[in-house]
């Protein structure tokens, strides 16, 4: 996954364009439990998403919830 791909929301089917790429921690408390301990977790891929949806909304998603639907050059 890159700058300028297309993706798509794997959760929510939405269209949005990737604006960054990075890694970043993240805690998932329906598999790891509600207390956090940042020392446990490693940083995964992450992509700042611009959503189709006109508003400039530009969220950060795990890339493993997006999927490329067309890749930029």
């Amino acid at each position: 996954m890159k700058v300028g791909d297309l993706v798509r929301s794997v959760v929510t089917g939405r269209m949005g364009v990737v604006a960054r790429v990075f890694m970043h921690k993240l805690w998932e408390t329906d598999t790891m439990g509600k207390k956090v301990n940042w020392n446990e977790v490693e940083p995964q891929p992450f992509a700042d998403v611009a959503w189709t949806n006109g508003d400039g909304t530009v969220r950060k998603v795990p890339q493993k919830a997006l999927e490329v639907v067309n890749a930029s050059r």
